[in-house]
C-alpha cells in the first residue's frame, strides 16, 4: 500500500513539474501577444499557435525529469514497471491538464495585467482558438510518451543496478 501511495506522490511532482512547465509557456504566449498583436482574437490565435508547441514542450520534459531521475536515487522507482507506468500515467494525465489550465490563466492574463486588455475577452477568445482537438492532442502525445518512457526508464534502471 506505501508504493501505491508513493508511486502516486512521485507522479503528481511530476505534473507539477508539468503544469509550471505550462505555466511559463503560457506566460511567454501573452508576452508576446501583448508586444506583436493588437486584439483579443489575435492575442487568442497566437497563443493557440504557441499552445500547440506544449505537444512536444511536455514530453520532451517528461524525457528530462525521467533521466534525471534515473542518474539519481529516484532510479528504484522504475525497477518494476508498473510502478514506472503508474507513476508516469499519473504525471502525463495530471500533468497535461494542469498545463494546460495554467498555460491558459498565464496567456489571458499577462496581455491584461500588463497591457490593459480585457481579461475575459481574451480568455472568451482562447477557448475556442485552442479548441479540444488542440487539448486532446497535447493530451494524448505526453501521456502516450509517458507510457513508451516508463518502459524505457524501467529497461535503464535495470541495467544501472544490474549491469550485464
Amino acid at each position: 500500500m506505501i508504493y501505491i501511495v508513493e508511486t502516486i506522490k512521485l507522479g503528481f511532482q511530476q505534473a507539477g513539474k508539468l503544469a509550471f512547465l505550462g505555466l511559463t509557456v503560457g506566460v511567454i504566449a501573452g508576452w508576446v501577444g501583448l508586444f506583436t498583436v493588437d486584439s483579443a482574437e489575435q492575442i487568442a490565435s497566437l497563443s493557440a499557435k504557441i499552445f500547440l508547441s506544449m505537444a512536444l514542450i511536455l514530453p520532451v520534459a517528461l524525457i528530462v525529469l525521467i533521466y534525471l531521475d534515473l542518474q539519481s536515487q529516484n532510479r528504484e522507482h522504475y525497477l518494476v514497471l508498473s510502478r514506472a507506468l503508474s507513476q508516469l500515467s499519473v504525471a502525463g494525465i495530471f500533468g497535461a491538464i494542469f498545463a494546460s489550465f495554467l498555460f491558459l490563466m498565464g496567456a489571458a492574463q499577462i496581455p491584461a495585467v500588463f497591457g490593459q486588455k480585457n481579461a475575459a475577452e481574451i480568455a472568451q477568445a482562447l477557448y475556442p482558438a485552442i479548441g479540444w482537438q488542440k487539448l486532446i492532442l497535447v493530451l494524448i502525445s505526453t501521456v502516450g510518451l509517458a507510457l513508451v518512457v516508463a518502459v524505457w526508464g524501467n529497461r535503464q534502471a535495470k541495467k544501472l543496478i544490474e549491469p550485464d
